[in-house]
């Protein structure tokens, strides 16, 4: 298939009884890589989508750079370190036709 997005490793911590509680920054950061490895090696693009916490506790993103990134942190203006592919910049946003609230992202393609 023809893809026009990357395929994204989403790595959620969900709550502290979750399975993903106690999964330690070495496992997600080489978990990570193994995805977009495998990804990238049948032909498609691979990010990494992650906070502003999970990027300076819960992973080594400096590993992870060969890779797209797709940041969620909601605030007005991006203040991130390292450039990032994607900018969920808002969870509050409205779609018509859609109940509640969705995600709301900017995409910067390279040119």
């Amino acid at each position: 298939w023809q893809l026009d997005m990357p395929l994204v490793y989403d790595w959620e911590y969900v709550s502290d009884d979750s399975r993903t509680a106690n999964v330690d920054a070495r496992t997600v950061t080489d978990c990570a890589k193994a995805f977009c490895d495998m990804i990238e090696r049948a032909g498609h693009n691979a990010m990494v989508y992650f906070n502003p916490n999970q990027s300076r506790n819960g992973m080594y993103l400096e590993e992870l750079t060969d890779y797209g990134f797709w940041l969620a942190m909601y605030s007005q203006e991006m203040t991130f370190e390292y450039r990032v592919d994607m900018w969920q910049y808002s969870d509050t946003g409205t779609v018509p036709g859609i109940d509640g609230p969705v995600d709301l992202n900017l995409y910067f393609p390279e040119s």
